[in-house]
Formats: structure tokens, C-alpha cells, sequence
């Protein structure tokens, strides 16, 4: 290069991808999908086109949606726990396995003390489902044993979370359960397989939150636009620091999404969250 030249500008897609491997590379997001930090680094470009600004927008973002201080189980000894447990047909330890892994997760956590009765309620309503979507599932499926579905029920359960979809996979696949579980972000690229129950258990808020789309009326066509006849939504009903209700917050917020779309609303509360089971072709 002579004294003249200049050094020739990264292009935007490499500039995008060097911060996509720093993320990837991190300790603290290498188990996030590859596909979400990239879709959310092409986001980010046009605000901040400075490496160092583009790779601090995207962890902020990152922190809202991956939310690992709500806690996680050590995925890999607790897949080989649930293997073992499954493959000598002790049913009472893949209880004591999943009980003490959910009881790690803040979401499950506070789920604990009803979860039969969650579950319960919800499949008294929708019927016996034939195929259940879970999005954003967390350690969710991991209920399965309070669940009361049969084998034949395909569960598919979708999360950004390398290792946890791992585990839940194999759990499935190891306990005869139809279905499985697939990395997959679901605002960025929602499932198409139709379903009978679609799941979102404590996450639509955050959500919101963290996909400003949502935020927004578009929030209406996302659910809308879910492949199920039930959408089961539940949000907390007390907030995570103070202790503030928030049931009549969320049930507004619930009415304004849906509003003139025709769909029956049918609430249930708990303890630590209220249920919203919207029939999208009611009867």
C-alpha cells in the first residue's frame, strides 16, 4: 500500500459479523442461537456503526431476552441424570430430577406450588390437546410429568438457549414423548406447525420489552398470526421487586391486543400469575 492509500472501510456485513463472534465467543452468551445475535446486530447497525457501540447495543439486548439471572439448572449432568433415570423406568426419579431443576428457573420457581392444578385448568379448558407449541419454553416441558398428557400429545418446544433446547430434546425423545424441541427465536421467526394449544408462559411481557415491534399494535398481528386454535398467555400477577399487582395491568393490556378480533377471553388466576386462554375460533 503506498503512503497515498487509505485503508478501505469494513463493509457492513463485516463489521456485523465481527461483532457476532465476539458475542458468540463470550462466556456469557455462547449458548445463545447464532441466528438471534445476528438478526439483532443487522438491527442494531444503522444506529450504531462503531464496533464498540454496536457490540454494547446488541449485549444490552441480549441481557433482556436471555435473562439468565432468572437461573438455570448444569444442563449437561442434568441431562445425563434424566437419561439414566428414564432409561431404568424410575418415574419417581425423573419427578425428583425435574421438580429440583424447575425449582432453579424464577418462572417455575413460583409455578411450583400449583403446577398440577396450572396445568390442570388449562387442558380443562383447550381440551386434550393433540400438538402443543411451547415458545420461549425455558425449563417448562421439564413439567411434563405434572402435565397429564399422554405420550402421544406431539409437544414442540422452541428457546434461543443452545443447551437447554439440547436437554428438553432429549428429554422428550428419551421419555416416548411425539414432538421435540428446536433453537428457534420466536419473534424473529415464529413456528408454522399448527397446534391446538400454543403456550407463552411469562414471557409476552418481556417480549414487549425487548422486541419493540411488539410494543407496538404489531403485537396484535404476531399473535394473531400464531398457528393454533388456543393461545395460552400468562403474565405475572405481582411484580418481581415491590410486590405490585399487576393482574388488572395485564388484563387491560390483554383486551387492547386482542380487541376486534372476535376472540373469546377466558382468565385464570393463580397465586404468582394470571392465565389468559384466548380461543381464536370460539365456539
Amino acid at each position: 500500500m503506498t503512503t497515498t492509500e487509505r485503508p478501505r472501510p469494513a463493509s457492513e456485513q463485516e463489521e456485523v459479523e465481527a461483532v457476532v463472534a465476539a458475542i458468540k465467543g463470550s462466556r456469557k452468551y455462547r449458548a445463545v442461537s447464532v441466528d438471534t445475535i445476528r438478526a439483532l446486530t443487522r438491527q442494531a447497525y444503522p444506529e450504531h456503526r462503531k464496533r464498540k457501540a454496536l457490540d454494547k447495543a446488541v449485549r444490552r439486548r441480549l441481557h433482556g431476552i436471555v435473562a439468565s439471572h432468572l437461573g438455570d439448572p448444569e444442563y449437561e449432568g442434568l441431562a445425563a441424570s434424566l437419561a439414566d433415570a428414564l432409561a431404568r423406568g424410575d418415574a419417581a426419579q425423573e419427578r425428583v430430577l425435574c421438580a429440583h431443576a424447575l425449582r432453579q428457573h424464577l418462572s417455575t420457581r413460583e409455578r411450583w406450588p400449583y403446577l398440577t392444578e396450572f396445568y390442570a385448568a388449562i387442558f380443562e379448558h383447550t381440551g386434550q390437546p393433540g400438538t402443543v407449541l411451547d415458545l420461549a419454553c425455558a425449563l417448562g416441558p421439564l413439567a411434563l410429568p405434572w402435565m397429564g398428557l399422554p405420550a402421544t400429545t406431539e409437544l414442540w418446544a422452541y428457546d434461543i438457549h443452545e443447551p437447554r433446547v439440547a436437554l428438553i430434546d432429549g428429554y422428550l425423545r428419551q421419555r416416548g414423548q411425539a414432538g421435540g424441541a428446536e433453537v428457534r427465536d420466536i419473534v424473529l421467526d415464529p413456528p408454522r406447525r399448527r397446534a391446538d394449544v400454543v403456550l407463552l408462559l411469562k414471557e409476552l411481557h418481556r417480549l414487549q420489552r425487548n422486541y419493540p415491534r411488539l410494543g407496538s399494535g404489531l403485537g396484535s398481528d404476531w399473535l394473531a398470526a400464531l398457528p393454533a386454535q388456543h393461545l395460552v398467555v400468562s403474565l405475572p400477577a405481582i411484580s418481581a421487586h415491590g410486590g405490585r399487582r399487576l393482574t388488572t395491568h395485564y388484563r387491560q393490556m390483554i383486551h387492547r391486543l386482542v380487541d376486534g378480533r372476535g376472540w373469546a377471553i377466558q382468565e385464570i388466576g393463580f397465586e404468582h400469575e394470571v392465565v389468559f386462554c384466548l380461543d381464536t375460533r370460539p365456539g
